[in-house]
């Protein structure tokens, strides 16, 4: 049945008593006019769609309404419309614009109302389903609650209306004055509605979280019962769960005009509907539906009561009912074609028309990403960018049915015999999944089970991405991939990884998709649409939930594999009984109890039902809060809880646990995650409650806490970087989670999560990954050091582990097994899981066999590789007020494409590459909103389209020369036809066509003859711009380069200053936390990318940049000759050696005339890094291109600084001096091969200095004060420095430089140098204008108008002075900025944003800075030690200090006793000492030290207090102060010897201090009255000794050597003695072992 039945809204109430607006018998008539159009207000006014006439007649039957509408006319427009307009205006008020609609369905229909509200209606059976809905929405429109109109004027009633069940809100306007009354109802659909109509396809796999907090108060009215707890409820889950960003809402006015007491008529009534899409704020564009209706009364009179309904059929609500209709156990064939559209819209053609369609799309699509188009200039040009984009295929690959998509695939299979065919046929497999229907899931099937797709790893990509975009899956689908299970059970391939993730994916997508309602555990009138889900749930998901729960529980507890494997399975369910099954597993209750990566693991499977159902702190605090729990787990724990619904009472219990907490890997990371909630929760949309209690807790942590947060290498901490931009409403963050391990310096695992947020209420993971890396570093130590002089076979190590785990009876300390987890997900699913153990590398191992596959490609080989993935799209539908559907689509669509051949070979010590490659990046991402006309088969629609072409194409020649120490690297650059391009277009597009391919749309040239059925939105040409940001075509250096903007009507095209001023905001601090500068950087660059990406922008623009060879005179290709030498500068009489590093080596340019650079590079630094010198030089030789001349070129760059530490010294405090650090920089350049003729000049000066104010300040310092009474100890009386906290913290303060002086000579700057120095001097007196003091009268006055005149600058030899001095009491900086014209102060600026002078155990937290902060300290050696990449401890005659930081007393004795062991399976040192026989007596006694390397004895042994005696191996050596001796060489060098490269042990003496060295085994530091021990990172949590466990732990530091916990250093000191033969040594104490000892220790 064709034509369009326009069915005009009326309001009507009849009731039997009280009000009363329809009079029974009676006859009303009516006029109407309505409108249904999209369009948008933004930048311009535009609208497309229909106005409709008629005539309504009503006539009156008790409670019955029966109505008839003739005389329908109708006009359709497609136009821009003035603004602040009303956009039918431009629509001819004449018959001739109105057009008859010939077709028109006369169908009478009624209803029933029951105190002014439908009861029931009835409408003919033979009418098409849009027909019905039509009718369905008038009597949705037309009910009016007569009953509380009688003694309200303001409420809420609920009511049955076209979009489910509707809280509607009343107003009554009851003037006695006017001759009429209005009422006005108004209802928002997706705030007030339950049971709402409509259809959401969402893959995005978004979350929202806008609950509206004026929703309590509007059901509380409705449902004050206690008996509607469960209907409460669940109307407000229902109601926080919208679609957004779209909003939809209705408001009806009645007018009202008495006639008699409490009767009226109904004189005009007005309904006006609006659904909105605004994704990016005010600022943004939006798309906006609008559907409105006017009745006016023409006449009253008795009824003829000739309508009748012809077959009536009688519904008990007005819902609007969905012509295509599924559910998950729907019998279906899934071979059929489907449609998109779920309202009755689609495509009428042919299946032939549609195969050939996609056919051109794709040929067409991949020739446009074959050629290098480099203009886009003309319309058609532009046009035709969009039209060839990868989105374009979709259109006619959704409706394909099986037999025409494997027609398709057998034509592209068949032609790949090319590297074009190859492309299409690649290109047609990745956009396969993408249609998101049964007959390419099904065919996807049979191509795996055929084996049709050559490769394991495509054939996990391919499976993985069908429940990703499948849009109607049905049981019978589910069934089909059940059986590439059993094919996915030989072997643990990729496909076995990837098949049961995405069919636990297919199978909860099923059951999510068969209704958009949110699940509902309780069934009532509020949700009766859950009833699918609920059922989906119990049949279909909980049996394969149950089904892998029992794998997963039936295998052992070492098939780690196996069992991670069935997890990640598990969390893709993650509905049903997941929560159930897992529960005892994560409360430790089941056999995997101590085995902690599966309990973290099965956390995080159960995590999204923990917080569906709101029991996070149920089941998780309790496991945080327990102290005996392992680290890894309650870290875990704690990530989710804050995920959840927290409170403050739940932050307080935390942070009062934390006080007490004796495991620093939970302290850290939480304290970090407050950090992290206070900084960087600006952009999480969900729970911002977190970030005020954090802020909040943050503040008494600090206060009453002296430790801060660590954010060192390894240990267990979180942190995030954001951006956000306001404006738009969308941000940015990546979520960093390290957890630590007590066992090895490097983390356990460590995650990350790239999240994107929308419209302040929306989150989505883009990006995230779970790598677990337990034992991998110890491994890749260790096999190091097998390829090295440290190899165990070339030790005596079967004698030390004698002494150690034989005579010391000490329990060996085991290798953590290697077990490597590798977890990554897309869009918060599982979508690549590996587990890796030492044997993956074997023979038969995954790795080996990858690496085999690598091997078998030969020589040479070809890369022709095409990906393509969907980021997401939607497909939303829901009916207007005048019952007409309207949908809302959006999707993003990237096709990569690799193209290279390689070229590989090696020689002796020589290896080579070559590829020649072609990158072609293709993105191209829609949004639309339309409106459909059903009866016209007819769509209206506004839609942006977005299209990125990015090309990168070279060929690189790597070669690396190992016995000549040389790399050559040659680049060819891109031909000026073919460039490097990247480009972007966006427009925005107002549509009218029919459901025909080939068919314009008839009705509208005869109704608006100026209208077009496609148009772009636009101001006008003069509007446009084509403007070069950046143009350059340089044939010095043979290259061309241009940014250009392109048919763009954005304002920040207009000007130069407009786009700096956006890139300007993109990389301000102010909008990114934490506010760094890596993080300003980074999230700037994503911040860009964000808006090219997003473009929320209704005009058009385009941006394009291009870089390729010269047009003339080109550079084709780059030659880049390095040869590089290291020279080991020897000083005997300082322990630690220099290094000199020098780079030679050309840059030649060529072309058709080469252009030769000569470039020289040497770094030097003597021991210790007191002196430093860098020298860099680049000369281009002179060349000549045609007739012009190009001279010599040369910029030379000198660098020196020299510390006032002296090594040859012992480290002390000198509180007399003032240190110095001196440096100076020189820059010069110009047309001359020597440096000293170069006219263009710089020289830096530089003094930097402590102060005496800082030296006060310290003496009232604790530690300070502390470390003075270590110096007179007994422990430290006869050393030059005590090695304590307290002495270190000293020495940091003392040496923190804190006056700081540049001197800057110019000579013949170049005057963009002076306009740049400009622009920066008047951004620091902008950020700094409240401190900012001008003083005129300085020393430089005399001299020239520098940098204010740039008159003959090539005479200036201008001076700038620049002073800054830290004051550490007041916090604050003074800055003097001196030229010749004015002195600049700026006194009393904030220094905390350099953490200048924090406390001095900061010093060791911060992160590397090349800045000189110290004169005597290295902030490297800071952060090595700081990273527990080199670790310390120290034992004095009657204190230790421990590796985790703990000092306790202890008495010395006689004996031998273990300070410091690697306890490993194949230990490489121990140290050993007691109390000297020489000095027993005295007051001051020493110590005698032993150090066992590898088996090798090295004894020191003090003879008098300034004589020692030196023993290896029982041979005595004689080392003179400032000497330096090598083992087994025995070896004193002079000045100009060459270090041995394979020493085993190395001794130096500095004064009384001995350093004993075998690097990377141990260096040990001692004078006999302390000895200090240096661990390498890899004996962390295989240690045992005097000096702890090592384990990052600072409580239970007294162990026994069999794991025992002791009491005292005491016993400490007793337990570890080795006797060697001594009876007089003191009593062990008694421990036996046991796995309970054992156990308690791995937990924490």
């Amino acid at each position: 049945m064709k034509g369009v039945v326009a069915l005009i809204f009326a309001l009507g109430a009849v009731g039997t008593r009280g009000l009363q607006v329809w009079e029974d018998g009676k006859e009303y008539l009516y006029t109407q006019e309505s409108a249904v159009h999209v369009g948008t207000t933004d930048y311009d006014s535009n609208a497309a769609g229909f106005r409709t006439k008629a005539d309504v007649k009503i006539q009156v039957s008790g409670s019955q309404l029966k109505v008839h509408v003739s005389h329908l006319r109708r006009a359709t427009f497609n136009h821009p419309y003035p603004e602040h307009s009303w956009p039918y205006k431009q629509v001819n008020e004449t018959e001739s614009t109105y057009l008859t609609v010939d077709d028109f369905v006369d169908a009478p229909f009624s209803f029933t109302l029951e105190h002014g509200l439908v009861h029931d209606i009835q409408v003919p059976a033979s009418v098409p389903f849009w027909l019905k809905n039509m009718m369905r929405a008038f009597a949705s429109s037309i009910q009016i609650d007569l009953q509380k109109l009688q003694t309200e004027l303001q409420f809420t009633t609920k009511e049955k209306t076209i979009h489910g069940d509707c809280f509607v809100q009343y107003t009554y306007e009851k003037n006695e004055f006017a001759d009429h009354q209005v009422v006005t109802k108004a209802v928002s659909h997706l705030k007030d509605c339950v049971n709402r109509r409509y259809r959401f396809f969402n893959n995005f796999n978004g979350h929202v979280c806008n609950a509206d907090p004026t929703m309590e108060h509007k059901f509380l009215g409705v449902l004050q019962n206690p008996e509607h707890a469960q209907d409460y409820a669940t109307a407000m889950l229902q109601s926080y769960t919208p679609t957004e960003p779209l909003f939809s809402e209705s408001t009806t006015s009645f007018y009202l005009v008495p006639v008699d007491g409490d009767n009226f008529k109904l004189q005009k009534f007005f309904s006006f509907g609006n659904i909105i899409v605004q994704p990016f704020s005010e600022e943004g564009a939006s798309h906006v539906a609008i559907a409105n209706t006017t009745l006016t009364l023409k006449e009253v009179k008795p009824s003829s009561d000739d309508i009748a309904v012809a077959e009536p059929e009688t519904h008990d609500n007005v819902e609007f009912e969905f012509e295509d209709v599924f559910t998950w156990d729907a019998d279906i064939d899934l071979k059929k074609r489907e449609h998109v559209f779920r309202t009755g819209f689609y495509i009428d053609e042919d299946q032939e028309t549609f195969k050939h369609g996609l056919e051109h799309a794709i040929d067409a699509f991949v020739t446009s990403m074959e050629k290098y188009k480099i203009q886009y200039t003309t319309k058609d040009e532009i046009e035709k960018m969009h039209h060839d984009g990868i989105q374009k295929v979709f259109p006619f690959l959704y409706p394909l049915n099986y037999d025409s998509l494997k027609a398709v695939k057998d034509k592209y299979f068949g032609e790949a015999r090319t590297e074009t065919g190859v492309f299409k046929k690649n290109v047609f497999i990745e956009v396969l999944p993408m249609a998101g229907t049964n007959p390419a899931a099904v065919l996807i099937k049979e191509m795996v089970q055929n084996k049709e797709i050559e490769s394991d790893v495509d054939v996990a990509r391919i499976v993985t991405s069908v429940p990703f975009h499948i849009r109607k899956p049905t049981k019978a689908l589910v069934k089909l991939y059940e059986e590439l299970l059993t094919d996915a059970e030989v072997d643990m391939s990729f496909n076995q990884m990837a098949i049961p993730l995405a069919f636990a994916h297919l199978v909860r997508r099923t059951c999510e998709l068969t209704s958009p309602q949110p699940y509902q555990t309780v069934v009532n009138d509020n949700n009766k649409y859950s009833q699918e889900k609920r059922d989906c749930l119990q049949q279909l998901l909980n049996p394969y939930v149950d089904q892998y729960f029992q794998k997963f529980d039936a295998l052992s507890v070492d098939s780690h594999e196996r069992l991670g494997h069935y997890l990640t399975v598990l969390y893709n369910f993650r509905w049903g009984n997941v929560l159930e099954h897992l529960k005892p597993v994560v409360l430790g209750q089941t056999k995997h109890k101590h085995h902690y990566n599966i309990r973290t693991m099965a956390i995080f499977v159960i995590t999204p039902a923990l917080l569906e159902r709101g029991m996070t702190k149920e089941v998780l605090l309790p496991v945080f809060l327990d102290t005996h729990e392992n680290h890894e787990v309650r870290i875990a724990a704690f990530g989710i809880i804050m995920k959840g619904s927290v409170d403050s009472t739940t932050f307080s219990k935390i942070m009062k646990k934390m006080v007490h907490e004796k495991d620093n890997e939970v302290f850290n990371y939480v304290y970090t995650a407050f950090e992290k909630f206070a900084e960087t929760s600006m952009t999480e949309p969900c729970n911002p409650i977190v970030k005020e209690y954090a802020k909040y807790f943050l503040k008494f942590w600090h206060h009453h806490m002296w430790v801060r947060p660590s954010y060192k290498f390894g240990i267990s901490k979180t942190y995030g970087k954001t951006f956000k931009k306001d404006k738009y409403g969308y941000a940015g963050t990546i979520e960093f989670h390290t957890v630590g391990s007590h066992k090895s310096t490097t983390p356990l695992s460590f995650m990350f999560d790239v999240r994107s947020q929308h419209f302040g209420h929306h989150t989505m993971q883009v990006f995230g990954g779970y790598i677990r890396i337990q034992g991998l570093a110890k491994a890749l130590v260790e096999k190091i050091r097998e390829m090295t002089v440290m190899n165990p076979q070339q030790w005596k190590i079967d004698e030390l582990k004698n002494i150690i785990f034989s005579q010391m009876h000490v329990r060996e300390r085991s290798d953590v097994p290697v077990e490597v987890d590798v977890v990554l997900m897309l869009k918060d699913e599982v979508v690549f899981q590996r587990h890796y153990t030492d044997k993956s590398i074997q023979p038969g191992g995954t790795l080996y066999k990858l690496y085999l596959d690598l091997v078998v490609l030969g020589r040479e080989y070809n890369i022709n590789h095409q990906r393509g993935v969907m980021f997401g799209s939607i497909i939303y539908e829901q009916p207007t007020e005048l019952g007409v559907p309207m949908t809302y689509m959006s999707g993003v669509t990237t096709v990569a494409s690799l193209q290279a051949k390689v070229n590989r070979g090696s020689d002796t010590g020589v290896l080579l590459r070559t590829v020649d490659y072609k990158i072609q990046l293709h993105t191209q991402a829609m949004n639309s909103m339309g409106v459909f006309d059903l009866g016209s088969k007819s769509v209206f629609s506004i839609g942006q389209d977005r299209v990125y072409n990015h090309r990168f194409g070279s060929k690189v020649t790597g070669m690396l020369n190992l016995p000549k120490k040389q790399v050559k690297v040659t680049i060819e650059r891109p031909e000026y036809g073919e460039p490097m391009t990247m480009m972007m277009h966006s427009k925005t597009d107002m549509t009218v066509m029919t459901n025909k391919l080939s068919t314009h749309h008839a009705e509208l040239q005869r109704s608006c003859p100026t209208c077009h059925h496609k148009y772009t939105i636009t101001k006008g040409t003069h509007h446009k711009k084509d403007r070069y940001f950046l143009q350059a075509d340089n044939e010095e250096w043979g290259f061309h380069v241009e940014g250009k903007y392109f048919d763009c009507e954005a304002r920040e095209a207009s000007s130069f200053g407009q786009m700096f001023n956006v890139i300007a905001q993109a990389f301000s601090p102010l909008s990114k936390q934490p506010r760094d500068l890596l993080t300003t950087v980074t999230m700037g660059v994503r911040q860009i990318h964000s808006f090219l990406l997003y473009y929320p922008r209704a005009e058009t623009c385009g941006v394009a940049l291009r870089w390729s060879q010269s047009k003339y005179n080109p550079v084709e290709k780059i030659d880049i000759v390095l040869t590089g030498q290291m020279k080991t500068i020897s000083r005997p009489n300082v322990f630690t050696d220099g290094k000199k590093f020098a780079v030679d080596g050309e840059i030649v340019f060529h072309g058709d005339v080469d252009r030769v650079h000569h470039i020289t590079a040497t770094y030097t630094y003597e021991p210790y890094m007191v002196k430093n010198e860098f020298a860099f030089k680049i000369t281009r030789n002179p060349f000549r291109i045609n007739s012009r001349e190009y001279p010599a070129f040369s910029v030379c760059m000198d660098y020196h600084s020299r510390y006032p530490f002296d090594p040859k010294e012992e480290f002390h405090l000198d509180f007399n001096t003032d240190q110095k650090v001196k440096a100076d920089l020189s820059l010069s350049w110009g047309h001359h091969t020597s440096c000293s003729n170069n006219p263009g000049k710089v020289h830096v000066i530089s003094e930097h200095q402590t102060t005496h104010e800082a030296k006060q300040a310290l003496k009232n310092k604790w530690y300070y004060q502390a470390c003075q009474k270590d110096i007179v100890s007994s422990a430290w009386k006869n050393s030059a420095f005590p090695y304590t906290d307290a002495c270190v913290f000293t020495a940091v303060d003392l040496y923190t430089l804190r006056h700081f002086k540049w001197t800057a000579n110019f000579q013949s700057l170049e005057p963009w140098m002076i306009a740049t120095y400009r622009k920066v001097e008047t951004l620091l007196k902008t950020g700094l204008f409240p401190f900012w003091k001008i003083e005129f009268d300085n020393h430089l006055s005399s001299q020239t108008d520098f940098l204010y005149s740039t008159k003959d600058v090539d005479r200036y030899s201008p001076v700038v002075v620049v002073e800054q001095v830290f004051h550490p009491q007041e916090e604050v900086f003074d800055l003097t900025v001196q030229t010749n014209l004015e002195k600049n102060v700026f006194k009393g600026v904030d220094s905390r944003i350099f953490n200048w002078d924090s406390e001095p155990y900061t010093f060791f937290k911060d992160t590397f800075t090349p800045f000189m902060k110290s004169s005597h300290i290295s902030t490297f050696g800071a952060v090595l030690k700081t990273n527990k990449l080199i670790a310390s401890c120290q034992a004095t005659t009657n204190t230790v200090q421990t590796f985790d930081n703990v000092t306790y007393p202890y008495d010395m004795h006689n004996c031998w006793t273990l300070v410091s062991s690697h306890c490993a399976p194949n230990p490489s040192y121990a140290v050993f000492m007691k109390k000297s026989a020489r000095f027993a007596k005295d007051f001051y006694p020493k110590m005698d030290v032993e150090i066992n390397v590898g088996g090798h004895e090295v004894l020191i042994k003090p003879v008098t207090h300034a004589k020692f005696e030196l023993n290896i191996d029982g041979q005595q050596v004689h080392v003179d102060e400032h000497e330096t001796y090598y083992w087994p060489s025995n070896q004193k060098l002079g000045r100009s010897d060459q270090v041995p490269t394979h020493y085993k042990i190395k001794i130096h003496r500095q004064q009384k201090i001995f350093v004993v060295e075998s690097f990377p085994n141990i260096l040990v530091t001692t004078d006999g009255n302390y000895v200090t021990v240096l661990a390498p990172a890899h004996v962390k949590g295989q240690h045992c000794g005097m000096c702890g466990d090592f384990n990052g732990d600072h409580e239970h530091e007294f162990i026994h050597p069999q794991m025992c916990e002791l009491k005292s250093g005491t016993e400490m000191a007793a337990a570890w003695t080795w006797e060697r033969n001594d009876s007089n040594c003191p009593v062990k104490p008694t421990c036996e072992y046991s796995e309970k000892l054992l156990f308690p220790r791995q937990t924490r």
